[in-house]
């Protein structure tokens, strides 16, 4: 594998993730007050996403979604409980992470192993 084929893989990449992504149903998020189910994505501009190769440790990407849109079902209980569908935009969004993909020779599957993950979530409307 070289850069260029790096490069090639992740322009690919950028044009796939959005038709795979909208319509994908999110798993249920259940914290202290908070319950959020049934979201899935309804809007995804094209990712600009990067990567580059870093020397012992494998490849890092960067993926930077300028618009992203999230909806579902979300209940808070807090002082009080409220059910509600629920709406969320994410505008400018970078996710910075360094990856190493590894084949053992005598073994048929591949390992992802993510070393270090970075986020700038950017702005939530």
């Amino acid at each position: 594998m070289s850069q260029n084929g790096i490069n090639y893989l992740t322009e690919l990449a950028s044009e796939a993730l959005p038709h795979i992504l909208v319509g994908f149903i999110l798993p249920t998020i259940e914290v202290t007050s908070f319950k959020g189910e049934k979201f899935y994505v309804t809007k995804m501009d094209k990712p600009n996403i990067s990567a580059k190769f870093i020397d012992k440790t494998g490849v890092n990407l960067t993926i930077e979604i300028p618009n992203l849109e999230v909806e579902g079902d979300a209940t808070i209980d807090a002082f009080f409980t409220a059910e509600s569908h629920m709406s969320v935009v994410v505008n400018n969004w970078t996710i910075n992470l360094d990856v190493k993909i590894q084949r053992e020779l005598d073994d048929d599957r591949n390992n992802i192993t993510v070393s270090f993950i970075l986020t700038d979530y950017g702005r939530f409307m």
